[in-house]
């Protein structure tokens, strides 16, 4: 396995209503984190967490693999 290292994303966005907020900050880490599962990036999801407020979306991941697997592809 290849070393892992910590990811914080965070997206800036326009004020969002705070009753959103948790809904909105899941979805955004369910997103990356299939993102990154659907490419075949090791991760280790043990304290991962989303993080919000009203002008910020963002995802907190403590291992995130530093490669992506070899992958091939014809076109």
């Amino acid at each position: 396995m290849s070393q892992l290292s910590p990811l914080l994303i965070e997206l800036g966005t326009e004020e969002l209503p705070v009753k959103a907020l948790p809904g909105l900050a899941q979805a955004f880490f369910d997103g990356v984190v299939e993102g990154l599962r659907s490419r075949g990036v090791a991760l280790e999801l043990g304290d991962a967490r989303p993080l919000s407020t009203p002008r910020r979306l963002a995802v907190l991941l403590p291992g995130v693999s530093l490669e992506q697997p070899e992958q091939r592809s014809e076109v």
